[in-house]
């Protein structure tokens, strides 16, 4: 049987419960020490690009990727080799086919292309990846372009390209044309634009291929 006394400690405790519930700015002595957010781990800092080139200019564009992701396709328009398609390698890091094109031949030049190299249409692309919540976004500052990668609401810089400037030192105007994932998320084409005002403007396409190592990305400790 439970004595007045013992009714008397429940009650009491009760009773500072109650107040604790009451008043969120107090700590209830009776209550435990509320545990501290877990913090998240620093994110590395972003990989650097190679030093871009100013030789030439040429602007490109994604055509596709192969069905098995293992290749894509690019537009090449350069004003020292002319028009071409080209099949880039990401595995060996570089353009193993090229066809050479003119206005007249593009159209026919092209449906070879694709179809010997089973290119599937640029629109299945995404800057999300692929069964993820992994995304990646582009932006600059004064000095670089920047890939961004976010998951959930925060995004941590991971990619960066030096940013060209001109005669007069004034940063190059420039632009992230596409940011687009390979079928099976296991690398990201980048291409992005930048123009300067030298001796005389100069405008010229860039591209970037690199895979994503979420391991560089920050975690919940």
């Amino acid at each position: 049987m439970t004595s007045l006394r013992g009714f008397a400690v429940a009650a009491a405790t009760a009773a500072t419960l109650a107040a604790c519930a009451s008043d969120r700015g107090a700590r209830c002595p009776a209550c435990p020490e509320p545990e501290a957010p877990a913090a998240a781990a620093p994110a590395q800092p972003p990989i650097d690009a190679q030093p871009l080139t100013t030789d030439r200019s040429r602007e490109l564009e994604l055509m596709g990727f192969s069905e098995d992701g293992a290749a894509f396709a690019l537009r090449v328009k350069d004003e020292r080799m002319g028009s071409s398609f080209q099949i880039y390698d990401p595995a060996k890091g570089k353009v193993v086919k090229t066809y050479m094109y003119t206005g007249f031949t593009e159209r026919g030049v092209w449906t070879r292309v694709a179809r010997r190299h089973r290119i599937v249409p640029l629109d299945t692309a995404s800057q999300r990846r692929p069964g993820g919540d992994l995304m990646l976004l582009g932006g600059d500052s004064p000095d670089w372009v920047v890939i961004f990668a976010m998951r959930g609401e925060r995004a941590v810089p991971y990619f960066r390209v030096p940013r060209l400037s001109g005669d007069d030192g004034s940063p190059a105007a420039v632009a992230v044309k596409r940011i687009a994932w390979a079928p099976r998320g296991d690398y990201v084409v980048v291409i992005h634009n930048q123009i300067t005002t030298r001796d005389r403007r100069f405008e010229c396409d860039y591209l970037h291929v690199f895979d994503v190592d979420t391991k560089r990305l920050p975690q919940a400790s």
